[in-house]
């Protein structure tokens, strides 16, 4: 069986991110997934701590270094030519490595050679927390954004640019899923949203205003709760027509989403580059109301602001909800939820093998679905 070694700015345990998605998706494909986190300072120092995961195919690796982690920031060299020491026992303890995909924007491990696997995969999904320090010595380098790869010191490719991928919950659920149909105009419209509800960039007077504006719509906040919470999001928390379930498996979000006609991505004055909230969305076939991000500009899957940052969102709510019948017919529906589809994580670590060829072990096609990457 192939063996595929995943770095980790984020342990396995806890949120589930785009490279826990990563690494399902490769064991799902037959590949043998270790899967390796930050260092965890709880450890003693020079351990490596292997534990099955409850995904068949992956482990998780928890280590710690065993010199001064604050090498790092004083005697960079130093802290490095250690670091390669250690990826190279970490290597000896796995065995055999086909592939290295490192998605660890804080540069733990800055020469993936060390880890001595066929082939290597730097892969930013987030943007680097020091600008400058280099592709890794990898083999390729992809990215979520070219801004990325450039801040990194790389040369972005268009052909290394993956974006986001679809998580199984949300592709699953599309997949069998009902037919979708035209919403009834006659139901109360239900509006809902799905993420931190602390996050510094909701502006939660704003959200109390389009509460406010529209009388007769139910608006659901999905997520954990600030324990301060700002006095408008406060004033929201006993109003008889928002709900607040608090923090909820992506499981039972799926199932409560046919009851809802229009989804919210607020994202404030700053403006984003792209949401991975974006494709869940749309995997359910329902209309997106959002601020402008810049991977769905001139997008006609989404209703978006014009511009970062312009204050709109509550316009283009109004917009939406007082022709909710032309944004919920059927074919626009069906069209959102296939542009999702395209976009699984299945499909995402198929265009990389395919950019990849013959270099490594192939994916076990016929365990994968939504291969069609876009």
């Amino acid at each position: 069986m192939p063996r595929a070694l995943i770095l980790s700015p984020q342990p396995w345990d806890g949120f589930q991110v785009s490279k826990h998605h990563y690494a399902q998706a490769l064991a799902k494909a037959g590949w043998d997934v270790v899967f390796v986190g930050p260092p965890d300072p709880a450890l003693p120092p020079g351990s490596l701590q292997f534990t099955k995961t409850n995904i068949p195919g992956i482990q998780s690796l928890s280590y710690r270094q065993w010199f001064p982690y604050k090498l790092k920031f004083h005697a960079r060299w130093l802290f490095d030519w250690l670091m390669q020491r250690l990826a190279r026992r970490i290597a000896r303890e796995c065995g055999s490595l086909d592939l290295v995909w490192d998605f660890d924007n804080a540069y733990q491990f800055r020469d993936l050679r060390a880890f001595g696997a066929t082939q290597s995969l730097f892969h930013l999904v987030d943007d680097v927390s020091q600008h400058g320090l280099g592709d890794k010595r990898a083999d390729h380098f992809f990215y979520l954004h070219h801004s990325f790869c450039t801040h990194a010191g790389g040369r972005p490719d268009p052909a290394y640019d993956l974006g986001h991928g679809l998580g199984r919950v949300h592709a699953d659920a599309a997949r069998t899923a009902a037919p979708l149909v035209a919403r009834n105009s006659d139901s109360p419209v239900h509006v809902g949203y799905v993420g931190n509800l602390g996050s510094g960039w909701l502006d939660w007077e704003m959200l109390a205003s389009m509460v406010d504006n529209h009388k007769t719509t139910r608006f659901t906040f999905w997520g954990p709760l600030p324990k301060d919470p700002p006095p408008a999001l406060a004033g929201l928390l006993g109003h008889l027509r928002v709900t607040f379930p608090g923090l909820t498996q992506p499981r039972d979000i799926v199932a409560a989403a046919p009851g809802v006609d229009v989804w919210l991505v607020p994202f404030g004055p700053g403006g984003a580059i792209n949401s991975h909230k974006v494709l869940e969305y749309l995997s359910t076939g329902k209309p997106v109301v959002m601020d402008w991000l810049e991977a769905y500009e001139g997008s006609p899957l989404v209703a978006m602001g014009a511009a970062p940052g312009d204050g709109s969102l509550p316009d283009v709510l109004a917009n939406v909800l007082a022709d909710l019948d032309h944004w919920s017919t059927a074919e626009q529906m069906q069209a959102r939820r296939q542009y999702a589809l395209t976009r699984t994580y299945d499909a995402r670590i198929a265009r990389v093998f395919d950019i990849l060829g013959d270099r490594v072990p192939p994916l076990c096609v016929g365990r994968m679905e939504g291969t069609d990457a876009a």
